[in-house]
């Protein structure tokens, strides 16, 4: 297994394509087998990087409690494969590990899509107050936090037959490497809730691509909107009737959102 060594534990990784570096990075309780073969799409022209954060997946070790601490482990994993220049794709936590990247370190970083993602310090409520519904009853019903998290992930242009064969494919997940720690989970939820908007960012040059579903009722749109207008060159993409998940929905759309915007 594909594996570096860090402080707090050890991060695995997989690889896959030839061409432009592009890292992509999970959200919340998410692994590198939740892009639903996004990777696979996107690595018939780049150079795919796919990993578990510290305590997630098959990574192991103590999960981090803030988005700089996530940041220096991709950092790491870039570091270690020698990686200078980087193209950096992140789904709500983590695209807010890619703009705390971008901010650190502009000098490697190339292109930046962020889907469905926020900071603080804009004004915008973070989470729909769905969201915190789902989180309370998958907390109390651990169980089942599948059926209470599912329905204010995807959009309504994901077919019930769709619902239930992704419920199925996350579940088959969770057994293939092991339920999610509510440790872990609980880590990296107040990294996210402690993430802020900083003077890097509004001074960033690289290509922004804001990406959000317009049913999110997990992260609201308005902070992509907020977003787009933060990041100095950036463009906002809407994707009618997406959710949260836009890699699950439709992962052929996004693939050709970033293999396009990156020509």
């Amino acid at each position: 297994m594909p594996q570096i060594q860090l402080p707090r534990g050890s991060l695995f990784y997989e690889e896959k394509g030839k061409g432009p570096p592009l890292l992509l990075l999970p959200g919340l309780a998410r692994n590198l087998r939740h892009w639903y073969g996004l990777d696979a799409l996107l690595a018939q022209h780049f150079r795919v990087i796919t990993l578990d954060f510290l305590g997630t997946g098959l990574s192991k070790g103590k999960g981090a409690t803030s988005v700089p601490e996530l940041a220096e482990e991709a950092f790491s994993l870039l570091q270690s494969l020698h990686i200078k220049k980087i193209h950096l794709l992140g789904l709500s936590l983590g695209g807010m590990v890619a703009l705390c990247l971008s901010a650190h370190y502009p000098h490697m970083v190339e292109s930046q899509f962020i889907l469905n993602s926020s900071i603080g310090g804009l004004g915008q409520r973070r989470l729909e107050p769905d969201a915190w519904v789902a989180m309370l009853k998958s907390a109390v019903w651990k169980k089942q936090w599948l059926d209470k998290i599912l329905p204010v992930s995807v959009g309504s242009r994901v077919s019930t037959a769709r619902r239930q064969d992704i419920q199925r494919e996350w579940k088959e997940l969770e057994r293939q490497v092991g339920a999610l720690s509510s440790w872990v989970i609980f880590r990296h939820f107040y990294a996210a809730t402690q993430f802020q908007a900083s003077k890097e960012m509004q001074t960033l040059s690289i290509p922004s691509h804001i990406l959000y579903g317009t049913e999110d009722r997990f992260v609201s749109p308005k902070n992509s909107l907020q977003l787009g207008q933060l990041l100095p060159n950036s463009r906002i993409i809407a994707i009618d009737g997406g959710g949260h998940e836009l890699p699950v929905e439709d992962p052929q759309e996004l693939a050709n959102i970033v293999i396009q915007s990156m020509k």
